[in-house]
């Protein structure tokens, strides 16, 4: 569950250790991914991510990161509230060190060479600073494995399989609500034990932070038809994926598909705090390794300058790239990253404090 500065009212949120200091931590393992940017001693660190909690404090905080794969390993005793998307993941500062972590905390994957893809939706970002450095890792993927991106458009290619019928021709309507609806209405429900059992000892419903209390106002309201008409979207979309853009039953390669972490600018932990409404929401990039079930790792590439408002001086701003694959490919995914950095020269190791360099 996100939880920024201004909504921590029962206890500090951890500041973000990059540039001025007063950048959020974002998401809701963020201090696991502010601790890793913090102290030099600590070399990895746990958290959650059902939606992007993991994912996004990876690129505010300048660290490495790894989403993985949906049930591949023994979650038991996890306490999570849509276990189709929840998933433990971790933190580090060190991306050659990930497939150490990786074989002790739930085994090997299969060394498999990697072709990429390159999702026109999403790529070039309009931030042009953090376009450069999103391309200058993808050079450095295309070297070291002699392969070139495959340029892609997922909503033409969705136009040409229909795989939902030809009414359903736009995958960013197809999706609008595929990725939120099911999560917030399952997550609503799993929460019914804690609020009737909290009132009844207690008399009084409990405390809940504004977030919290946005979301269950949304979710309350979906109804079961609703909420399992948008799950089967989503495993259409699951579906194709796997089959049409990941080619995930080859034996021969694996595909990996890169994305920005938001849009890379200076976001202030005293900022104003805004609500999406769910009912608008889109295609979004942050849904696609939770929807397929596949590992994600989140890459520092580098940082773009900024004027920072509070100590009044230039600052590095963390920027990071996401990198996709099919489920079961977390280790090579991590392999795949940590050669790319090698070959465009970008460090496969961060600092703590202000810059990751």
């Amino acid at each position: 569950m996100r939880e920024e500065p201004k909504e921590a009212v029962e206890f500090m949120s951890p500041f973000n250790p990059r540039a001025d200091g007063y950048q959020v931590p974002s998401g809701s393992s963020n201090g696991s991914a502010a601790g890793i940017g913090s102290y030099d001693w600590l070399d990895f660190s746990l958290g959650s991510d059902t939606n992007g909690s993991g994912r996004k404090p990876a690129q505010y905080n300048g660290c490495f990161s790894i989403r993985p794969s949906t049930g591949i390993m023994n979650t038991e005793g996890v306490v999570g509230n849509f276990p189709q998307f929840d998933m433990p993941m971790f933190f580090g500062r060190d991306i050659s060190r990930f497939p150490e972590f990786i074989d002790v905390w739930y085994g090997n994957s299969p060394m498999l060479k990697a072709p990429t893809k390159y999702p026109q939706d999403y790529l070039p970002n309009v931030n042009q600073l953090q376009s450069n450095l999103i391309e200058r890792f993808l050079k450095g993927l295309e070297g070291p494995f002699e392969v070139q991106r495959e340029v892609i458009s997922l909503a033409e290619e969705w136009r040409k399989d229909f795989p939902d019928g030809s009414e359903h021709a736009d995958i960013a309507e197809y999706l609008r609500l595929a990725g939120g609806y099911p999560y917030y209405h399952d997550s609503y429900r799993s929460l019914e034990p804690f609020r009737r059992e909290y009132k009844e000892r207690y008399g009084k419903a409990s405390f809940v932070h504004n977030a919290m209390c946005w979301q269950w106002a949304v979710s309350k309201d979906i109804s079961t038809e609703e909420r399992d008409k948008y799950w089967r979207r989503s495993e259409i979309y699951r579906h194709w994926l796997l089959e049409r853009i990941f080619g995930a039953q080859s034996e021969e390669s694996i595909s990996v598909m890169i994305f920005p972490i938001e849009e890379g600018k200076p976001n202030y932990r005293d900022g104003g705090i805004l609500y999406a409404n769910v009912n608008s929401q889109r295609l979004c990039f942050m849904n696609m390794s939770s929807m397929m079930r596949g590992p994600e790792v989140t890459a520092p590439v580098g940082h773009i300058p900024f004027f920072s408002t509070v100590t009044e001086r230039e600052e590095p701003l963390p920027i990071a790239v996401s990198v996709i694959g099919a489920p079961g490919t977390d280790l090579i995914l991590a392999e795949v990253v940590e050669k790319g950095m090698k070959f465009a020269d970008i460090p496969k190791k961060v600092r703590v404090g202000r810059s990751m360099y």
